[in-house]
């Protein structure tokens, strides 16, 4: 008997085949058992993926480069390429160029080893890089060629003031004007109050301040950058605040001195070897932690200040924080993440950093509490939306942590249950999230290929899919630009025989006309008047090549010279390394009258039928090796472009018997490919 078998959308993703007994699971209607070089759309097509476009060599190519994304704003942002002991610069598929038109780059200590295991936080045009085996250090950029690379100084830029000293007047009449001793002390403060310098030293003062007619005046030196100055006086051990002032004296007339307020105390807070590996900002802090020696405690500097770590005795709510989480195992924080509470991940739990009351966070405040027992892997996790995206410890899984409400907390979850043959004996080396113009989590694999989850939480879709290329993916970043949030990747490629890495960009997804795609690998575009012979393509010397030309396909060829040779003059020309887009449907199943939903059941599919949208050189079979082709070109004349076809179309299939009636799809042209539905015609014996 002949049954026709409809798939309305694919947004499930890539199933294991451990699932493929769940035809009861949502997913099993809307998933598929292979989904390579696709991006899944949340409304339920699956689109072929751009290409990526060629930027530049990285500076060595036997060592790895890491990439990460410098956002600004949505409208200034960059790559950065991190190498072993540099960092290169790389916006809108361009790199930066210095003054001797070759890449500008800064030096920086980092050994190729500890590149991946770099954590990082953005503030304006402030980058904070920690490391547990470097000194937590600022990437500062003044201007598109003259960046800095400092390391971060706990302490106050302003110095103590110095030429301290105080006289006493008083009437003459006074018998005892020396019986009592006062001692000073002076700091100085930026204009702002924001920062506090430590205390000067000390002078006392032989006095009688209750005589009559009795005051002190304490003057000092000016401060460089300083716009106030606080006078404290010693107290019975405590130094009190007396005053403050814009000027470089003040008159105590036995000011009575307030010890809730006392001078910035100062410690050397990191050691030689003893660095922080975790760092974010949350409440106006920047917070630090997980060191080698001291793996559980936790540090955050005043709000309002990137680097004062100063603390008061007795303490203040403006203090800096320093705190050991009591934890059961001594494993080092390696993340801290800001939801809507400030979250720690070690790598054998997750906790929760809260006030006790709905007051901010401060010393007396702080509250650490356990929230589950999975554990993070060292990629630094994502923020989507009020979630997070985070790497399990062990496993190689991704999982995800929001807040629950009927749970009172946050909980963790794995997203990859349905797709962990994706994962399984793997590691994740690298996350990026892109929210434009859909949402999708970029996860690089230890296997060289990018796993891409369409991630709509709210809408209940997770669907993976693998992004696969001629080379090995080893890290990726996302950055706006324009319209659309761009994937950079830096790949190890062998070219004409030899080992090379590029830094490789993304093309956009939308576009208006057929000859703007392009969907070839490490590719170039040329743009200008119709020729023939396209040369400068040096990087691809010797590799045999895809090619667009005006929206038409072209037969592949070897890159020879630098130089490829059209069948016709074209205008715009997109050359690369070829990829093919494969999708393979899940076995058959469905209800029956025997109760076999279809197992047991030998199955033929003979016809199939897409609806596509704007697409072209659709191919289906029973295998990946017996493929039929819908003819692209109808009514369009010779020697022109086909047009993309949205529409239905249907198509007679190679046939062959199995036991699980799957259909493979392949587009291997470089040609937009977009699939809403499916619907196969098949028998059952």
């Amino acid at each position: 008997m002949a049954i026709r078998n409809y798939q309305r959308a694919f947004n499930g993703g890539e199933v294991s085949p451990s699932m493929y007994a769940r035809i009861d699971d949502g997913k099993y209607q809307t998933g598929m058992a292979q989904c390579k070089n696709f991006l899944i759309e949340p409304q339920g097509p699956i689109v072929m993926r751009p290409g990526f476009k060629h930027v530049d060599r990285t500076k060595y190519a036997d060592k790895k480069a890491r990439l990460i994304p410098f956002n600004f704003s949505i409208s200034q942002t960059m790559v950065l390429e991190f190498g072993e002991k540099y960092v290169r610069f790389h916006t809108q598929g361009q790199t930066v160029l210095g003054a001797n038109g070759q890449p500008y780059e800064i030096a920086t200590p980092y050994l190729e080893a500890d590149l991946f295991e770099i954590h990082y936080v953005q503030s304006a045009d402030v980058m904070t890089l920690v490391h547990p085996n470097y000194p937590p250090k600022e990437l500062r950029r003044y201007g598109a060629t003259d960046w800095r690379l400092v390391d971060i100084r706990f302490g106050s830029s302003l110095s103590a003031p110095t030429g301290l000293s105080a006289s006493q007047t008083i009437n003459n009449e006074v018998k005892n004007p020396t019986d009592y001793k006062r001692t000073y002390a002076v700091t100085a403060l930026l204009a702002d109050g924001t920062e506090e310098s430590v205390r000067s030293s000390s002078v006392t003062l032989d006095c009688n301040p209750y005589g009559d007619g009795s005051y002190n005046t304490i003057r000092w030196n000016a401060v460089a950058g300083a716009g106030l100055y606080r006078v404290y006086r010693d107290q019975g051990g405590v130094w009190a605040y007396v005053g403050q002032t814009d000027t470089t004296q003040i008159v105590d007339e036995n000011i009575t001195p307030d010890a809730s307020i006392t001078p910035p105390i100062y410690d050397t807070v990191f050691k030689n070897n003893d660095y922080p590996g975790a760092v974010s900002y949350f409440e106006q802090r920047r917070w630090f932690g997980g060191t080698r020696d001291r793996p559980n405690n936790l540090w955050a500097t005043r709000p309002g200040t990137e680097a004062d770590m100063s603390y008061s005795l007795p303490s203040q709510s403006d203090d800096r924080i320093a705190v050991r989480v009591a934890a059961r195992e001594a494993n080092r924080i390696l993340h801290i993440v800001p939801l809507s509470q400030l979250m720690l991940m070690t790598g054998a739990a997750e906790w929760r950093v809260s006030p006790l009351n709905s007051d901010a966070i401060t010393p007396e405040s702080m509250s650490v509490r356990p929230q589950s027992y999975v554990g993070a892997s060292n990629v630094q996790p994502l923020v989507v939306g009020s979630s997070m995206i985070y790497g399990a410890g062990r496993g190689g899984h991704l999982r995800e942590l929001g807040y629950n409400y009927e749970a009172g907390g946050y909980i963790s979850g794995d997203v990859c249950l349905r797709a962990p043959h994706l994962f399984d004996n793997l590691t994740i080396v690298d996350l990026a999230y892109s929210k434009a113009p859909s949402p999708v989590v970029w996860a690089v694999s230890s296997s060289g290929k990018m796993v891409a989850m369409a991630y709509v939480p709210e809408q209940q879709v997770g669907g993976f899919s693998t992004i696969e290329t001629k080379g090995s993916i080893e890290s990726a970043c996302v950055v706006a630009e324009g319209d659309e949030d761009i994937v950079y990747v830096e790949v190890m490629r062998t070219v004409n025989g030899q080992a090379v890495r590029f830094v490789e960009r993304m093309n956009e997804r939308q576009y208006k006309d057929l000859k703007e795609c392009v969907y070839v690998d490490c590719a170039a575009t040329y743009r200008g008047e119709a020729k023939k012979e396209i040369t400068g393509l040096t990087w691809l010397e010797g590799e045999t090549v895809s090619i667009l030309a005006d929206g038409a396909v072209e037969p592949q060829q070897v890159v020879k010279d630098g130089k490829i040779t059209l069948t016709y003059p074209a205008e715009i020309v997109h050359v690369g390394l070829p990829f093919t887009a494969d999708m393979k449907t899940l076995p058959v199943a469905m209800a029956l009258q025997d109760g076999s939903y279809g197992s047991g059941h030998k199955k033929n599919v003979r016809e199939v039928f897409f609806r596509v949208v704007n697409s072209l050189g659709t191919q289906a079979g029973p295998s990946f090796d017996k493929l039929s082709e819908y003819p692209s070109r109808s009514t369009e004349f010779a020697g022109s472009a086909p047009d993309p076809i949205t529409d239905e179309v249907g198509f007679q299939i190679q046939p062959q018997w199995s036991q699980s009636g799957q259909v493979c799809v392949r587009q291997k042209y470089p040609l937009p490919l977009r699939i809403v539905s499916m619907t196969t015609v098949l028998e059952l014996s």
